[in-house]
């Protein structure tokens, strides 16, 4: 049965398939690239190596937070299952970083800079800071779009819903403190992932169109119809919201480069936590730990990118001989 207003099936299934091809093509397509790249001899193999331990690491304590640990064999075989899952998930990520670095480093080198600089320990870059700044700004001001679609959806049709149902990991914060930790770190792995695969798609289209702009518009395009079928709302509101936003983050990955993008989702993720202005609400402490997070980590790229900045000036015009970094 398909829905007059919005044009859609009902068949949730049949809905994601668009979204499905996306996931899979991005897999694929980081597969073979990273493959190529391995068997030329080029990429940051330790870079890769530590932004999958990273990976490994978040994966494991989410396990640690969520699991039941109930001790005995039983234990043992979740851990297991707990270990393979992160190593693929860390695989995974190793794997798109692999494939996207060694073309992004010749075509669009200032992408990899923030990134660079992270996975080198340099956390206090001025523009590590400003990509911090930017993401989380970025990444609330598109949260905000996104449910002012749903809010007009349900204007021009009263049929459609106003609140969107939870993801699994959202839900699930509300069992607790430590619960809630564990959704937090699944925003970093599915923000680091989606970061990297926006990019992944966007240099596989690239590479197939050969030139910069088409392979854009075709990302645009193609991701945001996808977000389209999946979530609730009047068709070409929602469309030109997910076009808003997509066109919104393939800017900032061409501009301000992986690192602002993966914040943007990251902070997304983050505010898709329940959040309550109610005190009475039980989740309301939740919510407030979760906007109190989103402020600190806009702070500190405020921080880091004008005290640090004004500090290497500073050094620089005491030491006017030393080389420009």
């Amino acid at each position: 049965m398909t829905n007059a207003t919005t044009g859609r099936h009902a068949d949730p299934l049949s809905r994601a398939g668009l979204l499905i091809f996306v996931l899979v093509s991005i897999q694929g397509g980081g597969a073979l690239l990273a493959w190529w790249n391995l068997r030329l001899g080029r990429g940051d193999r330790r870079g890769a190596l530590r932004l999958s331990l990273l990976m490994f690491a978040v994966m494991m304590a989410i396990w640690a937070l969520t699991a039941e640990h109930p001790g005995g064999l039983l234990e043992i075989a979740g851990m297991d299952m707990s270990i393979a899952e992160a190593l693929f998930v860390a695989a995974t990520i190793g794997l798109s970083y692999l494939a996207i670095e060694p073309f992004v480093r010749r075509l669009r080198p200032e992408t990899l800079f923030s990134s660079a600089r992270i996975l080198a320990g340099r956390w206090n870059d001025p523009g590590v800071g400003r990509d911090l700044l930017v993401g989380v700004a970025a990444g609330t001001l598109i949260k905000v779009v996104a449910d002012g679609s749903v809010l007009v959806s349900s204007l021009l049709d009263p049929t459609q819903p106003i609140f969107v149902a939870l993801p699994y990991e959202a839900a699930r914060s509300l069992m607790g403190s430590v619960s809630l930790i564990a959704a937090i770190l699944d925003a970093v792995r599915l923000g680091v992932f989606l970061g990297l695969g926006i990019l992944v798609l966007l240099l596989c289209l690239r590479l197939v169109t050969r030139h910069e702009v088409w392979a854009a518009v075709a990302v645009i395009l193609l991701v945001s119809s996808a977000f389209t079928q999946v979530f609730p709302g009047v068709w070409y509101v929602t469309w030109f919201c997910h076009l808003f936003n997509t066109a919104a983050i393939v800017w900032m990955l061409g501009r301000l480069g992986i690192f602002a993008t993966t914040i943007t989702w990251f902070t997304i993720l983050l505010l898709d936590l329940p959040i309550t202005t109610d005190p009475s609400d039980f989740y309301f402490s939740n919510g407030l730990f979760v906007m109190l997070l989103t402020i600190g980590i806009a702070c500190c790229g405020g921080y880091t990118s004008v005290v640090w900045r004004s500090f290497e000036v500073e050094v620089r015009t005491r030491n006017p001989i030393d080389p420009q970094p």
